[in-house]
Order: structure tokens, then sequence, then C-alpha cells
């Protein structure tokens, strides 16, 4: 069984609040704000990664959008950024439909 995951909340003005709640089925309150990591990958073509939500989600199910998401307790949003692009591979192999159309990724930073 995988570990409980837990995230810290911040201030509107990125200021850690000294609060860190369990990421699942958290609901934060107003003023309450937690840390996202978005990548925008490009291929050596000058393709870009886009990725479908699920459609079990419940905010914006079966909408696009670029890799990445909530960044967790006592990690900073470029630590979770670095991590996106062998995320978005592991994923791309794992589905396979996407496998034979996996590209080389850049990364910059």
């Amino acid at each position: 069984m995988a570990a409980e995951e837990y995230i810290d909340i911040y201030t509107q003005d990125m200021v850690f609040t000294g609060l860190t709640i369990p990421r699942k089925d958290a609901f934060l309150k107003e003023g309450q704000y937690m840390l996202y990591a978005l990548a925008i990958i490009q291929d050596m073509e000058g393709r870009f990664l886009i990725t479908r939500r699920s459609l079990d989600k419940r905010w914006a199910a079966g909408l696009w959008e670029v890799p990445g998401g909530g960044v967790l307790a006592g990690e900073t949003a470029r630590e979770a950024a670095a991590e996106i692009p062998g995320a978005a591979r592991e994923q791309a192999v794992a589905d396979k439909s996407s496998a034979d159309h996996s590209h080389k990724i850049r990364q910059h930073s």
C-alpha cells in the first residue's frame, strides 16, 4: 500500500503557513493555496506534449492539459517540475496507444 501523500498550505503571497494536510480529498479553505508544477514539453520535432484528463476526474474531466500536478509537502515547485518529464515518459510507455509514438524529450530549466 502506498504511503499517504501530503501537501503544504500557502498564503496568496506564496508564504508557507506551516500547515500540511493529506492530499487525498483535500479541500482548501478560502485563503489557502497549494503549489502546482506544470511542464511544457517539446520533442525534437517541435511538437508539444499534452495529455487528456481521465473521465473520472472531479474537475475538468476529459479536458486537455499540459503535464503536471500538485507539489508534495516538503518539495519545491522546481523539484516537482524536474520530475515531470520522467513521469510523462513513463506514462507514454504504459499507454499502449502512445508507446509507438514516444519521442525524445528535452528538458529546459
